[in-house]
């Protein structure tokens, strides 16, 4: 776990409507990689290029967040944020030894919430697994089982069906979080 005492006063006192897509290392290509690219980033790097902040600097040179179809409903690629204030998130952060990963990393892009909801980003509908609702087909990226062991309606979760793009965002509703001030300086979202 994070330790808070480490945490700017600005991050602590962050409390304004933000869905926020946290990212996270990853041990495979990002989603619109090929492998040739992914294998020369290795060889060449003197540390891991497939690190929370590396993800977190790949969306922002892309302006964009390239939605996943792994672990959603039916398979559809979608955009994962949570509603949670960054300090809510942070004893979600934790290994899951199930997949060989963190949950995901203090390293992410909020969307001011009003500027998300206008671009498409829905809120999760949650339901009971033993009540489970008739779901339509074009509707069911945004359901999600509240979980037997983990209740999962604790992330608060938003979803955007396909890509989400950054492009357009009014810069001041657009809000980069990472660990450090080296890092903070060294991300710039243009």
């Amino acid at each position: 776990e994070l330790n808070t005492d480490l945490l700017t006063a600005d991050l602590k006192s962050f409390d304004t409507p933000t869905v926020i897509h946290w990212t996270r290392s990853t041990s495979r290509p990002w989603p619109d990689e090929r492998l040739i690219e992914y294998y020369l980033d290795i060889l060449n790097a003197e540390r891991w290029p497939r690190s929370g902040l590396a993800t977190l600097q790949r969306i922002i040179d892309a302006g964009r967040i390239i939605g996943n179809s792994q672990h959603m409903p039916r398979g559809v690629a979608c955009v994962s944020f949570s509603a949670l204030r960054p300090m809510d998130v942070i004893p979600l952060m934790k290994w899951r030894a199930r997949y060989a990963r963190m949950t995901f990393e203090p390293y992410g892009v909020g969307i001011d919430l009003q500027h998300a909801l206008r671009a498409g980003v829905q809120p999760v509908m949650y339901y009971d697994r033993e009540e489970q609702p008739q779901i339509p087909e074009n509707e069911a990226w945004r359901w999600q089982s509240r979980g037997r062991i983990t209740d999962w309606t604790a992330e608060e979760e938003y979803r955007c069906r396909g890509n989400f793009s950054l492009r357009g965002l009014p810069e001041d509703a657009i809000t980069l979080f990472c660990m450090t001030s080296e890092e903070a300086e060294q991300l710039q979202y243009v």
